[in-house]
C-alpha cells in the first residue's frame, strides 16, 4: 500500500511539472513520470551561455517505460539508455538522479559550425549525473554543476 502511495504521489509531482515541493520519496521514474513520457523540452542553455536563435533546435524527450531519453541535436536524432531515480524536492522543483549509457546519434553531416555545437552537446549530455524539473524548465547537472537547461516546449 505504501509503496502505490508513493507512486501516486511521484505522478501527481511530475503531473504539475512535465512540481511543487513535496517530501522526500524514492521511487523508480519508469513508474513515476510514465503519464509524461511525451513531454519535449527544448535546450535554452549550454553551460551558462544561451543557445544562439538560427531557427535550428535542439530537444529531449523522456521516455521512462522504455527507460531512455532521446531528442533533435542539429543535425542528427540522438538516443541513449536513461535510469533515473526521484531522489528530492527541491525549491528549484523535484530533483532526479540520472545514469545515462550508449548514448548514439546519426551520422547525417550538415554545416560545420552545426556539427560543432552538436558535437558539444552530446559531449555535455554524456556527464549529467542528475536533472532538476520544475513546471517549465528542466535542467541537467555534473554534480551541483549547472550543464544544460531545457524548457518546455
Amino acid at each position: 500500500m505504501m509503496k502505490r502511495i508513493a507512486l501516486l504521489l511521484g505522478m501527481a509531482m511530475l503531473a504539475a511539472a512535465c512540481s511543487s515541493p513535496k517530501p522526500t520519496i524514492k521511487v523508480d521514474m519508469r513508474q513515476a513520470v510514465a503519464v509524461n513520457k511525451h513531454c519535449v523540452w527544448q535546450l535554452v542553455e549550454m553551460r551558462g551561455k544561451p543557445m544562439p536563435q538560427t531557427g535550428k533546435v535542439i530537444t529531449l524527450t523522456l521516455n521512462p517505460e522504455a527507460g531512455t531519453l532521446s531528442g533533435q541535436a542539429f543535425c542528427n536524432r540522438y538516443y541513449a539508455d536513461c535510469t533515473q531515480q526521484l531522489r528530492a524536492t527541491e525549491e528549484e522543483g523535484t530533483r532526479y538522479e540520472l545514469g545515462l549509457s550508449h548514448l548514439q546519434s546519426g551520422a547525417v553531416q550538415c554545416p560545420e559550425a552545426d556539427m560543432d555545437t552538436e558535437h558539444r552537446y552530446l559531449t555535455t549530455l554524456a556527464k549529467a549525473t542528475h536533472m532538476v524539473v520544475n513546471s517549465t524548465t528542466l535542467t541537467l547537472y555534473q554534480k551541483s554543476k549547472p550543464l544544460l537547461k531545457y524548457e518546455k516546449q
